[in-house]
């Protein structure tokens, strides 16, 4: 409900309301209603909220009813394993917070690609960097931090990564507008 409402802020930001919303019962891949009310109200492109098991199940069940919207979610899903359960042609964008790194020409993304191929991983993914991103930034904010560590000073030698910390600015902080974060696309390409 807190995402919806805040899909619905963001697009009030341009003078835009969903032309309908639909739900389906959390925790279930009971997609069926949700479908049928949006396939009869004619929309044309469809913002996604939820897991990707629901999602994947929304977007084959829609394909095979004919039903061929354009869609977007939101980084809550991650787009491999999303992209990985949709088994028809589809128009699918998702945002995400870090970085393909796969497609990544940054310095850092080098780095871990490196480090992948040296622990055998042969295909990583964006769930292997935002760990290895995360590893990265727990090491250098509990460096910063008297033992035994406490959680006050964590969290707040991890919040000031996003100032003091220039890889970290580098992939979140948006550099023409530092008071918005960096959103990356994924594009699924047809199977």
């Amino acid at each position: 409900m807190e995402r919806i409402c805040r899909l619905r802020e963001a697009l009030a930001k341009y003078n835009l309301t969903p032309v309908i919303v639909a739900r389906y019962k959390r925790n279930s891949q009971d997609v069926e209603s949700a479908l049928n009310t949006l396939k009869l109200s004619g929309v044309t492109a469809i913002c996604l909220v939820g897991t990707y098991e629901p999602l994947s199940e929304f977007i084959n069940s829609a394909q095979k009813q004919g039903f061929n919207p354009e869609y977007t979610s939101v980084s809550f899903v991650p787009s491999f394993d999303l992209f990985d359960e949709v088994n028809s042609p589809s128009n699918i964008m998702v945002t995400e917070i870090v970085p393909n790194p796969l497609n990544c020409n940054d310095n850092f993304c080098t780095e871990f690609l490196a480090d992948m191929q040296a622990s055998n991983i042969k295909k990583p993914s964006r769930l292997h960097f935002e760990g290895y991103i995360n590893a990265m930034a727990f090491s250098k904010a509990a460096k910063n931090c008297q033992f035994p560590l406490q959680q006050s000073c964590l969290m707040n030698e991890l919040n000031s990564l996003l100032v003091t910390d220039t890889l970290i600015q580098k992939l979140f902080i948006n550099t023409e507008n530092n008071n918005k974060r960096n959103v990356y696309r994924s594009y699924y390409v047809n199977k």
